[in-house]
């Protein structure tokens, strides 16, 4: 199965993630939604920054999903792996104020990090706030011009 994950451009996480400063990539819900129960370790995913092209992949090496979350189960996941989340201790409350309220994550342990070429999409269908698309193959949403 191919993702693809849609980043901040402003946390740099895709450059964090091909220098391995980030090996975990992780998504907070209050719903259980996609990636939910739809990734799995040799999984592929795709890396864009929102509003330009795919830039990087990386395979799954592992997935944990936590659901029940309260504040203090929140902290501690981030307090135990901010590292590997690609976080300095500078802005990690700021990440874990932003994630409190949230009843689910999902980790995703990364390899295999590398620059792509890059490749631009089409998300119709996918809903226009999507951060995460789940699909077959990266073939079929990729834009030819």
């Amino acid at each position: 199965m191919h993702h693809v994950a849609i980043m901040n451009p402003k946390l740099k996480f895709i450059e964090k993630i091909l220098s391995e400063e980030k090996t975990i990539e992780t998504r907070w819900y209050k719903h259980r939604i996609a990636p939910w129960n739809k990734i799995f370790p040799g999984d592929e995913i795709f890396f864009k920054n929102s509003g330009t092209d795919i830039t990087a992949k990386a395979k799954v090496l592992k997935v944990e999903q936590y659901d029940n979350l309260n504040e203090q189960k929140v902290r501690e996941l981030i307090d135990k792996n901010f590292k590997e989340f690609g976080l300095n201790s500078d802005i990690k409350d700021q990440f874990a104020s932003k994630h409190i309220d949230k009843s689910y994550a999902i980790l995703i342990w990364l390899k295999d990090a590398k620059r792509t070429k890059p490749m631009a999409i089409n998300k119709s269908g996918f809903g226009n706030a999507a951060a995460w698309l789940t699909l077959p193959r990266i073939e079929s949403i990729l834009r030819i011009d």
